[in-house]
């Protein structure tokens, strides 16, 4: 194809059209080459002896035709003549190497092999000497089929590496993600197609374009700007254009035009630059839907925060409001002051029912025994005691049974509570001593529709029976509550010694019992719909190893348990189980390196296991003492190297800022995790060393170098907005399974791990600044201050004004 005539005469064409001023109409006679077919029968082009002879029977007429029929240059005319007095001359040795030069970049440009058979029969008929016929033809004859053969090879590679240039191009285009990306990835990949320049640009209106990016010989070109419709490319890249030949390639996006591409170019095959042409295109439609896509998000994520800090404000403005009325009557008249009380209370359960719409509302589970509360809150009681344990928040299901008592005391009535052991869950009646009390009558109760609605979340189910509320609360599972519907089967795990279901359970009829040593095998198969029944006292090991196996695997995960003493206040059954069997075996110590605060494992129960060192003695105590675990915050990756030579003790480091050279240097440790100060005394935090202490559960380093990798970007990022995607994108991975191994290492989520970062920020400037509120709310990433407050108060426990005033 004579891209390089047609570009030239395409030149002129628009030259003459700008000088002239006007459009003209005329025939155009491209530059092209005739290709004779010989469907004719036609042996040669020349025809037969006679005809050929009058074309090229002397040898300045087949010097001539040689000229024309290969399109010989001046250079290759000077070639030629030097061949053909070379043949005269029987030099073999001079002739077939200069013939090897020519005719491979004959085949090289794509010549016709049967041109070439044609000339050697048109030489050998008339001036070929006895040498030349006996002798060089054959070798002749061989060297042209050997350097088509050679070309053919190397022109298929050369399109095979082409080929796979192509690929890796569009598996880069298919990632990218924002339009400035591609500028760099046609930098990574076209100069290997000898493409080494490129412009992209897109249409913007019927005015002006816009300069999306490209790349010169040099350097890559980043700078998005707009320049006139009627210019090629902005003008400063215009005057540096060079000397070349240039291909403007239209992109499209169904059927719409997008912009073009303007490459320089010594590759001159149509193909590529249509498969280019069409990546480029599906890559800048892929990059629009995605940035759609992620405006899309951000909006519905704005209007979503926008929603939930409005209740929150409201809930939160109106508590001060709400208390100041009460204590202005504190020293009026008491009936009066009891009727004040009552209505404030009845619009703190609207504003905590509006609130607990939203997704800041949220209750934070975990394992109970109730009977004390039960006791507490009833005139009389009948409760079995002790009761099973239940999975739901103290504080919630507290406001919300408490709320269901005085809704039945507003009647001048006293409240009787009994309970019942249920497949389903721990049945518990609260009852009015007046039988004329129609407990449906309360339905429309703003209080009790703020009670239902908490025991619904926490899935409890709430029904209204003649004078009496029942509340019926499920049974936890080993990882939460449980999700399937037991069935009627109870089923309970004999360990050694044992015969039959102790009398804690006879609430339950029909128990399968099965002993322990024979769980999993044949007609000993627990179901998902069966409850379990569990007396946490037994220590045997043959019920801790059915206990491990159930614990570990999925399958069990939803399977309801009845289970009676058990310790409370952890986040699942699985955890409260495997404390209380660990705590029993835990021998080792908790090592504190450098200059940590003893005082808080006191919260956990570790105080008396912990031990204090210095960063040179630790080496020293590792080697003599068993260590479950090593808490430090001194920075030096170099000990940290060491203790990995000798001992896998879990490792956590607290440091209050950590860069991404410090992940880097530290990455390749196992078994060691990474956090701020910032959580040194959050509760979740305070369990994950627990739950380390015990079980020595770390991810493995691939895993646990993305939240460490995380942790760099929050802080990086903690004083501007932030999403899930944006941080999930950081580290390369779904936002689910990033919450999902976050927690897993640190114990708390993203979300919460970044606001308590920022509330240690904000406690900074409260204590070093003299900035206001606001100000320290909007430095810290918040948006509003009501907002920065009520996070501030539900970590602190204090208001940011108190912080500053304490100070």
């Amino acid at each position: 194809m004579p891209v390089s005539d047609l570009a030239k005469m395409s030149w002129n064409l628009v030259d003459n059209l700008l000088a002239d001023g006007r459009s003209s109409c005329f025939d155009i006679l491209l530059p092209s080459h005739p290709v004779i077919r010989r469907s004719c029968g036609c042996l040669y082009s020349l025809g037969d002896i006679e005809q050929a002879r009058l074309r090229v029977g002397n040898k300045q007429l087949f010097l001539s035709w040689l000229i024309q029929s290969f399109a010989v240059n001046e250079a290759g005319q000077e070639q030629l003549k030097t061949l053909l007095s070379l043949l005269e001359e029987d030099d073999e040795r001079a002739v077939l190497s200069l013939l090897e030069r020519l005719v491979y970049q004959f085949f090289d440009s794509g010549g016709d092999p049967n041109l070439l058979s044609e000339a050697l029969h048109w030489y050998t008929t008339f001036y070929a000497t006895a040498c030349m016929t006996e002798y060089l033809g054959a070798q002749i004859r061989d060297l042209f089929l050997r350097l088509r053969d050679l070309v053919a090879c190397e022109h298929a590679y050369a399109l095979a590496q082409q080929a796979k240039v192509l690929n890796a191009l569009k598996c880069d285009l298919l990632g990218v993600r924002e339009l400035e990306a591609i500028a760099r990835v046609l930098n990574a990949h076209l100069p290997f197609l000898k493409i080494d320049e490129g412009y992209l640009v897109l249409h913007e209106d019927d005015q002006q374009s816009l300069f999306i990016g490209g790349y010169t010989s040099s350097n890559v070109l980043s700078d998005r700007q707009y320049f006139a419709k009627q210019l090629l490319l902005p003008s400063v890249y215009l005057e540096q254009l060079r000397h070349g030949v240039y291909v403007i390639e239209p992109l499209f996006m169904d059927s719409q035009p997008l912009g073009y591409l303007v490459v320089r170019t010594a590759l001159f095959d149509g193909s590529i630059m249509e498969e280019l042409r069409t990546a480029l295109s599906s890559a800048i439609k892929g990059a629009f839907l995605l940035d759609a896509a992620n405006r899309a998000r951000e909006e519905a994520e704005r209007e979503q925060r926008a929603r939930s800090e409005f209740f929150a404000n409201i809930s939160e403005g109106l508590k001060g409001p709400l208390e100041s009325i009460v204590s202005l009557l504190s020293e009026q008249n008491k009936n009066l002051q009891q009727r004040v009380n009552k209505e404030v209370l009845t619009a703190q359960h609207l504003l905590d029912l509006s609130f607990s719409y939203t997704k800041e509302f949220c209750l934070e589970p975990q394992i109970i025994e109730i009977s004390s509360l039960l006791q507490v809150l009833a005139d009389s009681c009948d409760c079995i005691d002790p009761l099973p344990v239940v999975f739901a928040d103290p504080e919630k299901l507290k406001q919300s049974l408490q709320i269901i008592c005085e809704h039945i005391r507003k009647e001048g009535t006293s409240v009787h509570i009994t309970t019942s052991l249920q497949v389903e869950g721990l049945m518990v009646s609260f009852c009015s001593s007046l039988h004329t009390y129609k407990a449906t009558l309360g339905r429309q109760d703003l209080s009790l529709a703020l009670a239902q609605r908490i025991l619904l979340m926490s899935g409890a189910m709430v029904l209204f029976e003649d004078n009496a509320i029942l509340v019926r609360l499920p049974w936890p599972s080993l990882h939460g509550l449980s999700s399937s519907s037991p069935g009627k089967e109870a089923v309970y795990i004999l360990s050694e010694g044992e015969t039959a279901a102790p009398g804690l359970f006879s609430a339950f009829t029909g128990i399968r019992c099965i002993k322990a040593s024979d769980f999993g095998k044949k007609d000993n198969v627990v179901h998902q719909e069966n409850v379990l029944l569990y007396d946490g006292r037994r220590k045997a090991v043959d019920l801790q190893l059915v206990l491990h196996h159930l614990i570990n695997h999925l399958q069990f995960s939803s399977l309801a348990f009845v289970g009676y003493h058990i310790p409370n206040g952890y986040a699942s059954l699985a955890t409260a189980l495997t404390a209380a069997k660990e705590k029993e075996l835990a021998k080792g110590v908790l090592v504190l390196c450098g200059s940590l605060n003893k005082a808080l494992l006191g919260k956990i129960g570790l105080a008396d296991n912990a031990l204090e060192c210095t960063e040179n003695e630790l080496p020293a105590i590792l080697a003599q003492q068993q260590v479950n675990l090593v808490v430090s915050d001194v920075p030096n990756p170099k000990l940290y190297e060491l203790i990995r030579k000798t001992s896998m003790v879990p490792l956590v480091l607290i440091r209050e800022s950590w860069t991404a050279e410090d992940v880097q240097a530290l990455s390749s440790l196992p078994r060691l995790v990474l956090v701020h100060r910032c959580v040194e005394e959050s509760f979740e935090f305070l369990a994950r060393i627990l739950d380390l202490y015990y079980r020595q559960e770390v991810l493995p380093p691939l895993t646990g170098v993305l939240v460490k990798r995380a942790l760099v970007y929050l802080e990086a990022h903690a004083k501007s907005s932030i999403s899930r995607w944006q941080l999930a994108e950081q580290v390369n991975v779904s936002e689910d399974y990033l919450t999902r191994i976050f927690h897993k290492e640190i114990g708390l989520s993203p979300w919460e791990y970044l606001n308590r970062y920022r509330i240690h920020l904000a406690v900074l400037l409260l204590k070093q600044s003299t900035l206001t509120i606001n100000e320290i709310a909007s430095q810290t990433g918040f948006q509003d201050q009501a907002y920065f407050c009520r996070v501030f108060r539900k970590i602190k426990g204090c208001a940011p004004s108190t912080v500053r005033m304490n100070d």
